[in-house]
């Protein structure tokens, strides 16, 4: 028995020193970054007070509330020739409530059951979606999101990041400083 053991042992050294010989395949590429999201400007109080004309930093799109939006393109004239160019399914179908956020041409969308998803305003393509199990012991009532903010001294990039785990009370003062989650 001893013997049947001995060469068993031996069989497997064998083996594993063949299998480290095999060239192991090499780990698939990193997705590339796309270049809306390598020129990404992080928020700060001054884009937050005075915004482009293009971003809508928070909900209203400024302190004031208003909602309303400089662009010009959209007239009076030419509004009767409006046309869909992309639609974008989040894959959630009810209580959509949280306003979408765009910064630099990258909109980011909060759905219900704790998903955010950036997303190209131009063409409509996914960037990258983020979403977050519950933990075990929540018992969830109402799914829906409230939105996100920037918060820039936490984000440098439009790369998704946990920054805030709080699940209510005093515990997201550090981070954030407003009734939504930072991204």
């Amino acid at each position: 028995m001893r013997r049947v053991a001995f060469v068993a042992l031996l069989m497997a050294v064998a083996l594993s020193a063949l299998r480290a010989d095999v060239a192991q395949p090499p780990p698939p590429p990193q997705a590339a970054i796309p270049s809306i999201l390598q020129n990404y400007k992080p928020v700060d109080t001054a884009r937050l007070k005075s915004p482009a004309d293009g971003d809508w930093l928070m909900v209203r799109r400024t302190y004031s509330g208003w909602g309303y939006s400089p662009l010009e393109q959209i007239t009076p004239a030419n509004v009767a020739r409006l046309q869909p160019v992309w639609s974008f399914s989040t894959g959630v179908t009810n209580g959509h409530e949280a306003s979408p956020i765009v910064n630099n041409g990258v909109m980011f969308v909060a759905t219900p059951g704790n998903q955010v998803i950036a997303i190209d305003a131009k063409t409509g393509v996914l960037l990258w979606r983020y979403r977050r199990p519950l933990p075990e012991d929540v018992i969830l009532l109402h799914g829906t999101s409230r939105g996100v903010a920037p918060a820039s001294r936490f984000r440098t990039t439009a790369w998704p990041k946990l920054i805030w785990n709080g699940r209510g009370g005093s515990d997201w003062a550090p981070a954030a400083t407003s009734l939504c989650a930072p991204f």
